[in-house]
């Protein structure tokens, strides 16, 4: 056995004798990031309710309530829907950062500051529940907005984009809440609409700027990252918009499709990094849409509660 041979095997068992007593992990750089479930456990998943619908004509749930019609509800084939239904609800504009569930807040090339953004699902026996009428939902509101919006979500999971539905913006209305004496306060509201047969994601917002086709795009330049492995978002300060980023295979970084002119918005970058079911990787850094063309973001270990926490506080 030569002395390089001799070297080389006690320095293994020096490194082997100090982490003796250390778990050794090595990331998997083919990991492929589950989105949905990561995203559940950080801002949560719609919350179920089992609700008896007979004889009932308003269902209260959080800061949404849904009237049902006095002669009860029916399926597209005229049955009356009775007994036990499954209602999925949540307003994701309670946090700013709950907004990185939901896609985007773009409309036809406009962000989008929103002021409610509500999943709304109905089921029965697991089944969707699709009406032949109706429903008047009432959105609850410590303020009025002019100029808002209402938007649907449209086309196959992984383009959907949201539109601007006519119909559902024109029954759009803001209602003073009434106090038990009967009158009218000022201090909260309700935000009126009448769904046409609706099930999924709703926004209500109204339009702050135009997107551009232009070459000035913000990236992102992050160290190990990428679309399998990470998320990414653009996430405003003032407005209540979030941009998801997309990724660049050939340049290696997330970047925002277009870009804004004649406005800028501030806002945070932020990076979910994931190389296992435990090893989780976060960063977050300034930018300007508008103004910055390419920022540098170093992500840290991190843990799930404590990515968590940050997006709270966004």
């Amino acid at each position: 056995m030569n002395r390089f041979t001799i070297q080389m095997l006690m320095l293994l068992m020096t490194i082997t004798a100090c982490q003796k007593d250390q778990e050794i992990f090595i990331p998997d750089q083919a990991y492929i990031i589950n989105n949905n479930l990561l995203l559940s456990d950080l801002v949560g998943s719609p919350s179920s309710y089992i609700v008896d619908i007979d004889n009932k004509q308003e269902i209260i749930l959080d800061n949404i309530t849904i009237s049902l019609p006095k002669e009860g509800i029916f399926d597209k084939a005229g049955n009356n829907i009775s007994g036990e239904i499954n209602i999925e609800y949540k307003d994701y504009t309670h946090t700013k950062g709950n907004l990185i569930y939901a896609p985007s807040t773009i409309s036809t090339d406009y962000l989008i500051d929103t002021e409610h953004l509500i999943y709304l699902r109905l089921t029965k026996d697991d089944v969707p529940i699709t009406l032949n009428q109706p429903l008047t939902i009432y959105i609850r509101s410590d303020h009025k907005t002019d100029g808002l919006g209402a938007y649907l979500l449209g086309g196959d999971e992984s383009q959907s984009k949201w539109y601007n539905s006519e119909l559902l913006s024109s029954s759009l209305i803001y209602e003073n809440e009434i106090d038990t004496s009967g009158n009218t306060t000022n201090s909260y509201g309700r935000y009126k609409l009448i769904l046409q047969n609706h099930s999924g994601w709703l926004m209500i917002g109204k339009p702050i700027v135009k997107l551009t086709n232009t070459d000035s795009q913000l990236y992102v330049n992050a160290a190990n990252c990428n679309d399998h492995n990470s998320l990414a978002y653009f996430v405003a300060n003032e407005e209540n918009m979030v941009l998801k980023l997309d990724y660049d295979a050939v340049t290696r970084q997330f970047f925002t499709k277009n870009s804004i002119e004649n406005k800028t918005i501030e806002g945070k970058i932020i990076l979910i990094n994931q190389y296992s079911d435990r090893l989780f990787n976060f960063g977050t850094t300034n930018a300007v849409l508008g103004k910055d063309m390419s920022v540098k973001l170093t992500t840290q270990p991190s843990t799930l509660k404590e990515i968590k926490a940050a997006i709270a506080k966004l």
